[in-house]
């Protein structure tokens, strides 16, 4: 479970947040909206621990996400999708997703990529084909179209089971027909592996798939 408890945030004068406060339980999905510059993004860096909240508290089952050491944090516990993908080109399907693997268990820094056991290969390819890209393990990245990138990156996302995810406009960037796939896609990920998937986005179709939509008004989580 993932817990708002009355935070507050401001950019300087700027405020964002204002005694905001929701609850997000495990094996949903949930579309965070409101209009450009509301504070969506900021929102989902307060859930990671990029930043603090000025008042109130951001908590893991009931851990504040602050006092949590950041490695893991953003490996087991919380990862993220960004409308970029993130991808390195001019690695394969599987070595960007064993980046997942290597940067929950080491510092991999310039480090290269070692070679992937058995298991780690089996792990891989079924996530490849819970994400609908079996066999395309040995494809370069930057290759690939713009959905079949966000499709890598959600496997990316999800290698290490974390409680929770957090997509940040992943279908941005995305034609109709792959904004529906991806929204369904995440929607069946939060259901099928008990996860907290919660989505920034300005879409209508992400919204419909998802199990509820909280919106940032008037500085606050209004559920609708």
């Amino acid at each position: 479970m993932l817990e708002l408890d009355h935070v507050g945030f401001s950019y300087g004068k700027r405020l964002i947040l204002d005694n905001a406060s929701a609850l997000f339980k495990e094996g949903s999905t949930t579309a965070i909206m409101g209009p450009s510059g509301s504070g969506k993004t900021t929102l989902l860096r307060l859930m990671d621990g990029s930043l603090q909240p000025d008042t109130g508290s951001v908590t893991i089952d009931g851990t504040n996400v602050n006092s949590i050491d950041r490695k893991k944090l953003l490996g087991s516990l919380c990862m993220r999708i960004f409308q970029d993908y993130r991808l390195i080109p001019y690695l394969d399907v599987r070595e960007n997703i064993m980046l997942a693997f290597e940067a929950t268990h080491k510092n991999l820094g310039q480090t290269k990529i070692k070679k992937t056991s058995r298991t780690e290969n089996n792990t891989i390819d079924n996530l490849l084909e819970e994400v609908h890209l079996a066999g395309y393990a040995n494809h370069l990245a930057g290759q690939l179209s713009g959905g079949e990138q966000q499709r890598v990156a959600i496997a990316r996302a999800i290698a290490m089971k974390p409680r929770v995810i957090l997509a940040d406009e992943p279908t941005g960037a995305l034609d109709e027909e792959n904004t529906q796939a991806i929204a369904t896609l995440l929607s069946d990920i939060a259901h099928k592996e008990r996860s907290i998937v919660i989505i920034a986005t300005h879409d209508a179709t992400v919204a419909q798939h998802s199990d509820r939509i909280v919106r940032i008004q008037d500085h606050k989580l209004v559920e609708q």
